[in-house]
């Protein structure tokens, strides 16, 4: 006896040619907003965010002048082995000559004459980075555009206007005062290698999985609709990367439950992004089911950052925590629900689980430094004996 599954009868919707993002979905009802809707809507949350990015609910409290520490003459040694480095270099007949200059990641600084590779890398990875807003930058990049060759385009083209930004008086990447710059210790190998391909990947791997169509599947070309296709795209895309400032407004502020904190700004972040998220997606018609999906792993990445120890405040370490957790959410809804390719599933495995061991066993292979002259923002080239995050730059005039 045959069986015949009976289903109701939906009708395509028809969309704006121009309309950007918009994803025809057969069993979809729901008409996409029109163009200018879209963009003068986008246009407002955008000016809504900017306002409230202006207001402090909580800042960094200033550094008491008696925490202050000069690290002049200990940027590249530990405080117990500043005389005994290994690797110290001498200049020949002049023993009075101490320092030498360098340039990295857009900054400089007078260092003694020593240099430790394991120092090194653990200014790569220690410390208090930028790091959770470049991730979500790079994983929304693909999700808006499909297109990870734009998005690491993106990545170069920001690098390279916040070192600009230094040359024209407006302060690293635009808002930072420029003695800020060395304790960051923002390198390319932060943005780019640690933050901006891992997350690139993870977008990709998901829009394969979800099977979510092209936003620009009629097309690209030079013309007025394909300007108008990309631009509202990249005007919804910026409302949420604008999100990723609004942390500022709490500073450092943390709840903290026993050996557990919550980031406060971080929290607040994500829970205005993915809102505005559903907000776009209800502009644009996305089909329902593959916005939740998105959101779900959006939110995996947020919540290592939100939710973590409070000894443990390197965001480049907690990324590759992120990473593990949407890359493995990811592979198993594709195993559980889905058949792909099995080469595929192999290398995803595989990446997965060597990102997870490399966390676990972090501080096995790479401890963190002694000095931690690079672990926080707002110290301006000076430091402080205070462990708490504070602002040591509002005594420098």
């Amino acid at each position: 006896m045959d069986f015949k599954l009976r289903t109701p009868d939906y009708t395509p919707v028809r969309t704006d040619p121009t309309a950007a993002g918009t994803l025809p979905q057969a069993q979809s009802v729901r008409a996409a907003w029109s163009w200018n809707q879209r963009l003068a809507s986008s246009v407002v949350l955008f000016v809504l965010g900017f306002g409230l990015y202006n207001v402090k609910f909580y800042d960094f409290a200033a550094t008491s002048t008696v925490d202050l520490v000069d690290y002049a003459d200990m940027l590249f040694c530990s405080r117990d082995e500043s005389e005994k480095l290994p690797g110290a270099l001498s200049v020949d007949k002049r023993p009075d000559i101490a320092s030498f200059g360098f340039d990295l990641g857009g900054s400089s600084c007078a260092c003694q004459l020593q240099w430790d590779v394991k120092q090194y890398w653990q200014r790569v990875f220690y410390g208090l980075k930028y790091v959770a807003p470049h991730c979500i930058t790079n994983f929304l990049g693909v999700i808006f555009f499909h297109r990870w060759q734009w998005v690491i385009i993106y990545n170069y083209v920001h690098e390279i206007v916040e070192e600009l930004s230094l040359g024209v008086g407006l302060g690293w990447a635009l808002v930072n005062r420029p003695i800020d710059v060395e304790s960051r210790y923002d390198t390319l190998i932060n943005d780019m290698l640690l933050c901006c391909f891992p997350f690139i990947f993870l977008a990709q791997y998901l829009l394969y999985v979800l099977k979510v169509p092209d936003p620009f599947a009629s097309g690209l070309h030079y013309d007025w609709n394909s300007l108008k296709m990309v631009g509202l795209t990249a005007v919804q895309y910026y409302v949420l990367l604008w999100c990723n400032n609004m942390a500022g407004m709490f500073g450092g502020k943390t709840w903290a439950i026993g050996q557990l904190q919550c980031h406060i700004g971080y929290l607040f972040a994500c829970t205005l992004q993915i809102g505005l998220f559903y907000v776009i997606h209800l502009m644009n018609a996305w089909e329902g089911k593959q916005t939740l999906k998105i959101c779900v792993v959006l939110t995996l990445i947020w919540l290592p950052f939100v939710f973590r120890s409070v000894d443990n405040l390197d965001e480049q370490i907690i990324a590759i925590l992120s990473f593990v957790l949407c890359a493995a959410a990811i592979f198993f809804y594709e195993q559980a629900y889905h058949r792909f390719d099995n080469n595929v599933l192999v290398v995803t495995a595989l990446i997965t689980i060597a990102s997870f061991v490399v966390w676990w066993q972090f501080e096995h292979v790479l401890p963190p430094p002694d000095n931690m002259f690079y672990a926080h923002r707002k110290w301006c080239g000076i430091a402080a004996r205070s462990k708490g995050l504070t602002d040591s730059c509002v005594h420098v005039k």
